[in-house]
């Protein structure tokens, strides 16, 4: 007996910080095997570029639900780059499908 469900539906992916940037692309990769995807603090924006723009999140479909968190406090010292950390977060979820 299998009492470990493979369905799309009941498999999902996370991570945190790179991570997080590795589970939201292995999600646009493998959409028929992961149905849900948590990224926390994901890494999508570093050195001034948005990391998910381009030809790897040109995907059709993405999970059914996609959780994102991000604090105002990211690790670094400086104000103004933990701000552009989570400027790049929310660039990137405005950016998914709904």
């Amino acid at each position: 007996m299998n009492r470990t469900s493979t369905k799309r539906e009941d498999t999902a992916i996370g991570g945190a910080s790179m991570g997080g940037l590795i589970s939201l692309y292995a999600a646009a990769y493998k959409p028929d095997v992961f149905g849900k995807v948590l990224a926390e603090s994901p890494s999508v924006h570093m050195a001034g570029v948005d990391l998910w723009q381009g030809a790897a999140f040109n995907v059709n479909r993405w999970p059914d639900k996609v959780f994102m968190a991000v604090g105002s406090k990211e690790g670094f010292n400086s104000e103004r780059l933990s701000s552009t950390f989570v400027e790049g977060v929310k660039r990137f979820d405005a950016w998914l499908p709904s």
